[in-house]
């Protein structure tokens, strides 16, 4: 720890969007940073710490019921669905797992199939339907998601839910670094 604290000592902390970059080319120089307020912001070195965006469905009922019973982290959100009926979209095995182990029905809707041992460790969770090449047409619900309309070899059918996780992957959240980032060596 102190060995970290005696790194940072002359760190300047600021409250800030970073809206552009200017990267420097060669070391020893100075990177540029322009934040939404209209400042630049020099650094020998910056952490680059942006995080990623889940992927969405693209749905129009996904965005409008995201916070009302759409979410993208199990881990975070999950305790609020406890003893209830929930979706997970995708691969996400641990969230799923995890899932299982505080609601009282879990859906896991993967679009194509699994390995089997992904499948043998699945079977075992008594209180999880698992819905293999299904896709999601819809998330039903006017305040609050209430079900899903899904589809398998063009027959539709409807679940009645209480919240969906989606799953389906990260985007990295380096936009701004684009162009700058892949000139360094």
């Amino acid at each position: 720890m102190e060995k970290m604290k005696k790194q940072a000592d002359g760190a300047i902390v600021k409250r800030q969007t970073i809206v552009k970059v200017s990267l420097a080319k060669e070391k020893n120089c100075i990177n540029q940073l322009y934040t939404d307020n209209n400042e630049k912001v020099q650094a020998k070195a910056i952490i680059i710490a942006t995080g990623a965006l889940s992927k969405d469905l693209g749905l129009e009922s996904e965005e409008r019921l995201k916070g009302y019973g759409v979410s993208s982290c199990a881990i975070c959100d999950g305790f609020l669905y406890k003893d209830k009926v929930v979706a997970v979209v995708g691969g996400a095995l641990e969230e799923t797992i995890y899932l299982s182990k505080i609601c009282k029905i879990v859906y896991l809707l993967v679009r194509s199939g699994a390995s089997k041992a992904m499948q043998c460790r699945l079977w075992k969770i008594s209180n999880l339907k698992i819905y293999f090449s299904h896709e999601i047409k819809e998330i039903l619900g006017e305040r609050f998601v209430e079900g899903v309309r899904i589809i398998n070899n063009q027959k539709e059918s409807i679940l009645s839910i209480d919240g969906i996780f989606i799953a389906i992957g990260q985007i990295p959240n380096t936009a701004i670094f684009r162009g700058n980032l892949d000139k360094m060596g």
